[in-house]
């Protein structure tokens, strides 16, 4: 059954950071609706020993690449996967995000059909979303 969100997140040597953004996923996410797929670019990083054992402990789907391709081809390889879900969120494995940020966006996805959703960083703290048809672009 196709679930609601992807959330792909390229990764390479940020292994601390992405622990964090990994944690924040898992304390708000309902996992019948999205996937957690991190996509490892050939890190040399020690840590990334323990994200896959974390991976593997919460169902999310690791995958480390037999060479670094690069980070443009790493993150294209995200909408590869855009199978497995009607959405996909790409996240860098450096950003920040709140404990609730990912159950928010899938009761926005939920309640709203919508062909892109965009987000930016902002100081301020409500969230807003913003229709846009194909002549907005």
């Amino acid at each position: 059954m196709k679930k609601l969100l992807t959330i792909y997140i390229p990764t390479y040597n940020r292994g601390t950071s992405l622990q964090k953004q990994l944690n924040a996923i898992n304390s708000s996410i309902d996992k019948s609706k999205i996937v957690v797929m991190v996509n490892d670019n050939y890190s040399t990083d020690i840590s990334y020993v323990d994200v896959e054992k974390y991976c593997l402990q919460n169902d999310y789907n690791y995958n480390k690449n037999h060479f670094n391709i690069g980070a443009d081809a790493n993150i294209f390889n995200g909408f590869m996967e855009f199978y497995r879900s009607e959405y996909i969120w790409i996240l860098s494995d450096d950003d920040l995000l709140t404990d609730e940020a990912v159950s928010k966006i899938v009761t926005i996805l939920e309640n709203n059909k919508l062909d892109i959703l965009f987000f930016t960083h902002s100081k301020i703290e409500t969230l807003e979303t913003k229709r846009w048809s194909q002549k907005d672009f």
